[in-house]
């Protein structure tokens, strides 16, 4: 099966929450331990790139589920939906590309992108909402529009958490004492 096989998916959401368990167990316990000042305030950051981490492999499942509602290829029918989730896809899929080289390699110029791309995101979203407003509107509006709606609404909320995990990358790692997930 391919990478993006709907079981592959399922299989690889479900692996996330259970590493996302573990470490999260793994962490409280180190808070009752001993830390340093700055283990103290990374330790918080990386929490919450986990849940990040986590909510991203939740949103490829409703962007699997999205994609199943849709006959046909989301990304190449006609008209202004497809159109627009083909560029969120090709958005997200840089998006993450970005993320990694991010964090692997503490690369700010890539972490900047990503919230370059974040931005695009936003607006493809926007776009999509005005044009499946307009199909209401016009009573053109259907089932496979509203799926195409859903699949670059997840994919601009998976954009969200990539941003949050490039921001604690540029925020130096550690926790500044203010809540900004999304």
């Amino acid at each position: 099966t391919g990478r993006h096989e709907p079981s592959e998916i399922l299989r690889r959401e479900d692996r996330v929450d259970m590493m996302q368990r573990d470490m999260t167990n793994y962490a409280s316990k180190l808070f009752q331990g001993h830390l340093s000042r700055r283990q103290s305030l990374t330790l918080p950051v990386i929490i919450h790139s986990i849940n990040d981490l986590e909510r991203i492999s939740d949103y490829a499942v409703n962007i699997m589920e999205a994609r199943s509602r849709v006959t046909g290829d989301i990304l190449s029918d006609g008209g202004p939906l497809p159109a627009l989730a083909s560029t969120v896809s090709r958005t997200i899929i840089e998006m993450t590309r970005e993320t990694v080289s991010a964090v692997k390699s503490k690369d700010m110029a890539a972490a900047q992108r990503v919230l370059m791309l974040e931005g695009r995101l936003d607006q493809i979203n926007e776009e999509a909402r005005e044009k499946y407003g307009e199909a209401l509107a016009s009573k053109m509006a259907n089932m496979t529009g509203l799926a195409i709606l859903d699949y670059i609404e997840y994919c601009e909320r998976a954009g969200d958490h990539f941003t949050n995990i490039v921001q604690s990358l540029i925020g130096g790692g550690v926790w500044h004492g203010r809540e900004e997930q999304r």
